[in-house]
């Protein structure tokens, strides 16, 4: 199983934030919880959120696949699914082709990755599980094909490739009830659907044709010795056709009397039919039953009536909708949906992973520090179990006092004369690592002795042009640890730190951020299977477009120092989450600088072991470069293979130098 790499797991989190993004205006969150994939509806079978199981560091390609397949096919439901006429594992096949369609024409990055999905579906799912379900199904063709190739045929008839060319050898196996579809248009019908009433009407044919209507190999004359008009009904019939006295397709609670009133397979029905084709194609005259007994009897609405064979979507009858309604898998069955297949694949996938896992990532918060009070209201609004958090809302406020924090508790610590060395002697060291060139063979420029040669062939570069390439296009995110033990003058030193700096580098026009990182509520009792438990709070404290100076960083760095809570520390997990702040910018450096006191404190297991596994992993796979500060400590020795010791902000200019002449070369 292949590991995934830092790259790997920041790019995924982007992609599905990219893909909830959509869901916004719908207000249904996806939620990253546990280790199962499900969808939670309302009673009026709305969706309410889309969970996907929490992404473990070791998560295989396939996990990862089966993962991001799950969300864009649920969000296809989300986008394009009326779910008030939801019903029946046969419409959700139906359904799925449409939905599928929808999504590739609207958003079309989605399609790669639906056909990826579809290949990875067929390889890990069906392929293995099919000699399982042809034994089981003992060669009746319409069980077969109800209850593993419907997907597959459907999908083929869709025009999915992967699907194509997974039938292209099966089609034998299910012959009989396909030739009876493709007689009715069935397979002209899957492309044109265009709702999901159309979905719910091919839906009810399909049913109508194979569950509820006898094999139409039989020879009609037989039904008709059968008891002229008291004959057996669709359901009788296909019983005897089941062989085990038993329709596997039906609820237990289907009224009795419901099957030969409406049955469009009823002898009445099939005489219906007879007569409509002797009289054409379907003139006034003649006929002798007017158009209403048609249309209950289901007769005239099913292409099968004309020879065209257009794929024209019939209306079904309420008693066909009835029937779909009541058509479910039999107990036991395998789920061979889309949803079903991926469901198998993040399961077994899940199982086989042994890396760090947090439990659930539903309240962690990532944004700005201004605007966490309000997440948080909203988040205790909707009375979430097992969340408890440390103190409330308030705590997490930024107001207008917090300045006079910053000027009481921070300002002291910070001199203009620190700021103006450190910036002039970062300036220098970024100076010294510049390299001028001189570039020959140009149109323009200074004359250059050497090229004049190419006079004597009409080529006039003989000119050269001075080129200074920049050591530092670099940006810069600052990283503080809100731990508890960060309390009293470290958190100080800290904000002094980074206001320090984030002030130096933005007078050398170097881009800085500012972040933290701790937790927001108390761990999960029973989840000891988890490395994690508690919700992050990863407040963005300053970003990378707004002055140092700013009002707001100053209140922010005063409630930071003051009033909020410093609670635990999950450096690896909140590290790696923090990388996504990087994600789209072009300096060609970029460098991250950990504040931090000491080793990773919470109720997990094996935080200390992460921190050092994702420090390794960014160090050698990205372009990111750490360095690791220790405040009042050298314990980021242990972590970060570039790391200094602070004891004081004074420090900063001679001890920060020397690393980030090397940062920046």
């Amino acid at each position: 199983m292949k590991k995934t790499s830092v790259k790997d797991i920041t790019k995924f989190r982007e992609a599905i934030k990219n893909v909830v993004s959509m869901l916004v205006a719908r207000n249904i969150p996806v939620i990253e919880r546990g280790d199962k994939a499900y969808v939670e509806y309302n009673k009026a079978g709305e969706p309410l959120c889309i969970c996907i199981p929490s992404i473990p560091d070791d998560a295989s390609d396939k996990f990862l696949m089966a993962v991001r397949g799950f969300i864009d096919h649920e969000v296809a439901h989300v986008l394009f699914t009326d779910s008030t006429k939801a019903t029946s594992f046969v419409w959700n096949a139906v359904e799925d082709t449409f939905i599928e369609r929808k999504m590739g024409e609207m958003f079309k990055g989605s399609r790669a990755n639906l056909i990826n999905t579809q290949k990875h579906v067929i390889d890990t799912v069906f392929i293995p599980k099919e000699m399982e379900a042809i034994a089981e199904k003992l060669g009746d063709q319409t069980r077969m094909f109800m209850e593993f190739y419907l997907v597959p045929v459907l999908r083929a008839w869709n025009d999915q490739t992967p699907f194509i060319d997974y039938m292209e050898d099966r089609w034998e196996r299910v012959k009989e009830p396909v030739s009876i579809l493709i007689k009715h248009g069935v397979d002209k019908m899957i492309p044109k659907i265009s709702s999901t009433s159309d979905s719910v009407a091919v839906a009810a044919l399909i049913v109508r044709l194979l569950v509820d209507k006898p094999m139409e190999s039989e020879d009609p004359g037989e039904s008709k010795e059968n008891g002229e008009g008291k004959g057996k009904s669709s359901s009788e019939s296909s019983h005897d056709d089941c062989g085990d006295g038993d329709l596997p397709w039906h609820g237990d609670d289907e009224p009795e009397d419901s099957e030969e009133k409406d049955s469009p397979g009823s002898v009445d029905n099939e005489e219906g039919e007879t007569e409509s084709a002797d009289d054409g194609d379907g003139g006034d005259g003649g006929s002798s039953k007017s158009e209403e007994d048609k249309k209950a009897d289901g007769i005239g609405d099913e292409p099968g009536d004309s020879e065209s064979g257009a794929g024209d979507i019939p209306k079904p009858t309420k008693g066909d909708l009835e029937r779909l309604e009541s058509t479910e898998l039999p107990k036991g069955a395998m789920d061979m949906s889309m949803e079903g297949a991926m469901k198998m694949i993040i399961s077994s996938e899940s199982e086989l992973s042994t890396g760090y896992r947090p439990y659930e990532r539903t309240y962690d918060f990532m944004g700005r520090l201004e605007h966490a009070s309000e997440f948080f209201r909203n988040v205790l609004a909707t009375s979430p179990k097992g969340f408890h958090m440390y103190g409330d809302a308030d705590n997490y406020m930024v107001i207008p006092k917090h300045e006079a924090v910053f000027n009481k508790k921070i300002k002291p610590l910070i001199g203009d004369d620190i700021v103006a060395t450190l910036a002039k002697d970062l300036e220098r060291t970024i100076a010294s690592q510049n390299r001028n060139q001189f570039v020959p063979g140009q149109r323009r420029g200074r004359l250059h002795g050497p090229s004049l040669y190419r006079l004597s062939v009409d080529d006039d570069r003989v000119f050269r042009k001075l080129e200074v390439k920049r050591a530092v296009n670099s940006c810069v995110q600052i990283v503080i640890d809100m731990s508890g033990s960060m309390r009293g003058q470290k958190i100080k030193t800290a904000c002094a730190a980074a206001y320090t700096l984030a002030d130096a580098l933005a007078r050398i026009n170097v881009k800085t951020m500012i972040t933290g990182f701790t937790t927001s509520s108390l761990a999960m009792p029973g989840k000891s299977e988890f490395n994690r438990s508690e919700a992050l709070f990863l407040p963005i404290i300053k970003g990378w477009e707004t002055p140092i100076s700013s009002k707001q960083t100053i209140c922010n760095l005063g409630a930071l120092a003051g009033t909020m809570i410093l609670a635990e520390n999950i450096d690896g997990e909140s590290i790696l989450a923090l990388l996504q702040h990087f994600s789209g910018r072009q300096e060609d450096r970029k460098i991250m600088i950990v504040l931090s006191d000491g080793s990773p404190a919470a109720q997990g297991r094996g935080l200390t072991g992460h921190l050092k596994m994702v420090t390794k992993q960014i160090e050698q796979d990205t372009d990111i470069h750490l360095l690791g500060i220790g405040i009042l400590t050298d314990a980021p020795r242990h972590f970060y293979r570039d790391n200094i010791c602070l004891n004081n902000v004074g420090d900063l200019a001679e001890t920060l130098i020397k690393q980030m002449q090397r940062l920046l070369s």
